[in-house]
């Protein structure tokens, strides 16, 4: 598998919320007093506004990419709030013209079935999925992952890329994208993830004979957590970036 981690300034940030950071369009449906009062205070319309095309900055560039590929690539979307989901298809649709669905716990069991059968079919390119779809479904049709956010455990990310990294898989390498405003909450998602991702591996290196150079977490995780460490250290998080880099060094980058 192939991993395409990339990274973007952009301001105001607000660190405290992983959606926040995703989709600050997502804080206008929090009933949190935090997010509220950001709402209140124009902070959050502003953010909206933030990617210089009206939309904001990291769901604009991801519609674009997931646009550019879309003539040629199956597509998995995946985030645990349902709201960046439902806010980049609309996009996809409106703004791009590409057919894109989203399956979460408000799509029953017979059309979630029939979006499955239709996407394995090639009749529409992007599939995005909620913690619901996340595992025990057969997607192998995808030839490409997006995770707008990352899960606090690794079998999280397993279980999503496993949805198209199977035995019988269509394509000899899926390609993931891994979208991130840097210094936002998904490089503290990193710094815990990689760390644990890491140890994990080690034990079943150990006993198993699972060398972690070959986990599905290094295939996605591998560069990005360079990247990471990089700014960490910048910032003065020496301790952080030390671990992160233990971690790297688990799953040989």
């Amino acid at each position: 598998m192939t991993s395409r981690p990339t990274s973007h300034e952009a301001s105001p940030r607000l660190p405290n919320y992983l959606d926040a950071s995703v989709d600050p369009e997502t804080l206008t449906h929090s009933k949190g007093s935090l997010a509220q009062a950001l709402v209140r205070q124009g902070l959050v319309r502003q953010a909206m506004r933030g990617g210089g095309d009206g939309l904001p900055l990291l769901r604009g560039i991801v519609a674009q990419t997931l646009a550019g590929v879309s003539g040629e690539e199956q597509v998995l979307v995946f985030a645990e709030r349902v709201w960046c989901l439902r806010q980049l298809a609309h996009t996809l649709r409106e703004r791009h013209g590409i057919e894109a669905h989203v399956a979460d716990g408000h799509v029953k069991g017979a059309e979630f079935e029939e979006l499955k059968e239709r996407f394995d079919a090639g009749e529409y390119p992007v599939l995005l999925l909620s913690r619901i779809g996340q595992e025990g479904h057969n997607l192998q049709a995808a030839s490409a992952l997006t995770h707008l956010d990352l899960p606090w455990v690794p079998t999280g990310l397993e279980q999503r890329v496993g949805r198209a990294a199977r035995p019988g898989s269509r394509h000899a390498s899926v390609a993931t994208y891994i979208p991130y405003v840097r210094g936002a909450a998904l490089e503290h998602v990193v710094s815990v993830l990689a760390p644990r991702s890491g140890e994990h591996h080690q034990i079943l290196e150990s006993f198993q004979g699972v060398p972690a150079s070959e986990s599905t977490v290094a295939t996605q995780l591998g560069e990005i957590i360079g990247q990471v460490a990089e700014h960490k250290a910048v910032e003065g998080w020496a301790a952080t970036a030390a671990r992160l880099r233990v971690a790297a060094s688990v799953f040989g980058s």
